[in-house]
Formats: structure tokens, sequence, C-alpha cells
């Protein structure tokens, strides 16, 4: 399976970088490596909304997200 197979590796080979993926599939697929424990939690962010025009609500979604983001980095970075 390509997640198992490529995604996961090619994200631990960035594992001092923080992964901000765009949109509810992406989070879904590193949701999923993450279940299967094939890379750390603190490796990417959660929450962060689509920055597309098309995603109109982005904003809100972004102020609502912000507290639990804002947690996120921090985890990260320890």
């Amino acid at each position: 399976m390509m997640l198992e197979d490529i995604l996961a590796p090619e994200l631990n080979q960035l594992s001092k970088a923080l992964v901000i993926p765009l949109g509810k599939a992406v989070c879904r697929c590193i949701e999923y490596v993450e279940g299967k424990a094939m890379i750390d939690s603190t490796q990417w962010l959660r929450g962060f909304p689509h920055p597309s025009g098309a995603n109109g609500h982005r904003k809100g979604q972004l102020a609502n997200a912000r507290a639990s983001l804002e947690k996120q980095i921090q985890d990260w970075k320890s």
C-alpha cells in the first residue's frame, strides 16, 4: 500500500520537520500511518484548515483550532 510503503518512510526521513497536511483527505492518510505506529504523533499538525480560497470557512476553522495548533507546535518543538 502506498501509504505504508512510500508515505510513512518519507515522513520518517523528515523526522525533524513538522508536516502540515492540507485537507481532510491528507489528514486521514497520515492518521492511518500514525495509527499503525509508522510515524510519530508529534510529527504532524492536526486540524489545520485547507488554505484554499474555495474553503470559505478557513478563517473560522483556524480561529477555532488555534489553541490546539499552538499546543501541537509546542509539543513538536520539545
